[in-house]
């Protein structure tokens, strides 16, 4: 038994090696392939985030130049018809105002004094108290007049300080230069403005309207993404710069919501691998198991194979040999007259025995082709019991063993197959006369009795009793036991249970008073 194991053992590691081989290479290439896919799936709401926020980006940047554009076309005095610190204007006339734009949410001018005019019309007075205008001033003033106003010399704007305003501006103007946008720090936030000068005889002057950054943001309603108008790119990779000259102004898109979304799935993509990858490993476990317990079956049925075929060439030879040795003396007249009878029993003897091995050689081959049929009839248990151990007794009775029998008369029908309960008697009787030659009592009792609902059939021996750990392979083919002296091919115990599961019957063994064991098989009372 070691070296069959031993060789299981070998293939087993090899075929391990085998299989764990591309399991590795498999797990690698999926895993890093997992990965990739985790990262594009994570990465992509990021470039369609920076991809949004460079379309809103341009989107804003267009309607900041069409703003920039109408700004141009209007008239010169809606930026300064205003009051001034303490400087109070005339409003212009309804006719003089021109639409205004969503975007804008307060026009000014600067005068060469440096001092900021916010017209009384825009929102930011229309929409706002005292407080809050003055406060925007105050902003913008700061803002702008000190950085935005460099151009204008202070000379310029002290000689045209006492005459701005005594006639229309547009009379007085000679040069008026293009918008440009500039960011000017409003109290704690930033803001865009777009700024001009316009040169008249006197001073320059600098004109210019601060972008409603809430109002512009009404474009980026509807994106893919959260999105927002910002001063400062920050550290975030999915901003835009909006292409604007002379401020520097982000498009910021936030793609949270999407990123954990996008996480979920990236785990859902990794988790799906690994499930597989177990699957797959567990059905190449699985399969390798198989494989394992096919060679592993194809060694036991060699080393059963060569077992029987060794213990069929010696229950065939030992009888062929005493017939052969019997017949020849009978054949030449040699030996004593007187035992020429023995002789003729002892070849007898041989031929059942030969027939015996043959017939449970053929009974298994039928077997192995198709379960066993059996032509059940009510008949008389006890005669057929009888039938089977007559042949049996002189085998028996030269061996020195002796046969006891309690067969009783008056027992009702049973549902059976004469031929297979002499089968039956036979193997069992045969099994037990083995397994009893070393013993001290040499004794088998056959009985026959009724048990409960059926009829039991009972062989006892006084052998050694059956171990436990043989018992789970008790009635299997070419099972002998641990002692391989025993003869036989090791078919007679499994016959028997075939053939009391075509009876319906119950077969039982069991460890008997005093030693030895007792096999029983229940049959059927017939209807």
């Amino acid at each position: 038994m070691k070296h069959p194991l031993r060789r299981t053992g070998v293939v087993a590691a090899l075929l391990g090696v085998a299989l764990a081989a591309p399991c590795v290479a498999w797990y690698l290439s999926g895993s890093h392939s997992a990965r990739e896919d985790a990262r594009r799936i994570l990465e992509a709401p990021r470039v369609e985030a920076r991809e949004t926020a460079t379309q809103l980006a341009l989107r804003v940047a267009n309607r900041l130049e069409e703003l920039r554009l109408d700004e141009t076309r209007r008239p010169l005095e809606h930026y300064s018809q205003a009051s001034a610190g303490d400087c109070g204007c005339a409003e212009p006339a309804d006719d003089q105002q021109a639409p205004e734009h969503p975007l804008v949410q307060a026009h000014f001018e600067i005068d060469g004094l440096g001092r900021v005019r916010v017209p009384d019309r825009d929102r930011i007075a229309a929409n706002s108290d005292e407080a809050d205008r003055f406060t925007v001033r105050e902003a913008l003033e700061c803002a702008v007049s000190d950085s935005l106003v460099q151009e204008a010399s202070n000379a310029d704007r002290s000689a045209a300080s006492s005459r701005l305003g005594d006639e229309p501006l547009a009379d007085r103007v000679m040069l008026v230069g293009p918008f440009r946008w500039r960011t000017v720090e409003l109290d704690d936030a930033q803001g865009l403005v777009a700024l001009r000068e316009v040169w008249t005889a006197e001073a320059v002057l600098v004109q210019g309207f601060l972008v409603s950054l809430e109002a512009a943001s009404t474009d980026l309603l509807g994106a893919a993404f959260p999105a927002t108008i910002r001063a400062d790119a920050g550290d975030s990779s999915t901003v835009a710069q909006i292409p604007i000259e002379g401020a520097r102004w982000f498009v910021a898109t936030d793609p949270s919501r999407a990123l954990a979304l996008a996480g979920d799935e990236a785990r859902a993509v990794e988790r799906r691998f690994l499930n597989t990858f177990l699957a797959g490993v567990l059905a190449i476990a699985a399969c390798g198991a198989l494989l394992l317990g096919l060679l592993w079956q194809n060694d036991r049925l060699s080393r059963q194979r060569a077992r029987f075929a060794a213990a069929a060439a010696h229950e065939l030879r030992t009888p062929l040999a005493g017939m052969r040795l019997y017949g020849e003396l009978l054949a030449s007249g040699r030996g004593a007259p007187e035992k020429q009878r023995d002789y003729a029993q002892r070849i007898s003897r041989e031929a059942a025995r030969l027939g015996r091995v043959v017939n449970n050689v053929m009974s298994y081959s039928r077997l192995e082709r198709s379960p066993v049929k059996l032509h059940l009839e009510p008949g008389d248990l006890v005669e057929a019991v009888a039938s089977a151990l007559e042949p049996l007794r002189p085998t028996l009775e030269s061996s020195g063993v002796v046969l006891e029998t309690d067969l009783p008369g008056s027992l009702p029908a049973a549902r059976i197959d004469a031929d297979a309960v002499f089968q039956i008697v036979q193997n069992l009787v045969d099994n037990a006369e083995k397994h009893t030659r070393d013993s001290e009592q040499r004794r088998i009792r056959v009985s026959v009795g009724q048990r409960d609902d059926g009829l039991s059939l009972e062989v006892r021996d006084h052998g050694p009793g059956i171990p436990r750990e043989l018992r789970k392979d008790l009635f299997k083919a070419f099972h002998r036991g641990a002692d391989d002296r025993v003869p036989g091919l090791g078919l007679g115990l499994m016959l028997v249970a075939s053939l009391a599961r075509g009876h319906g019957a119950m077969l039982d063994y069991a460890d008997a008073p005093g030693g030895g064991t007792t096999f029983s098989v229940r049959f059927p009372l017939a209807a």
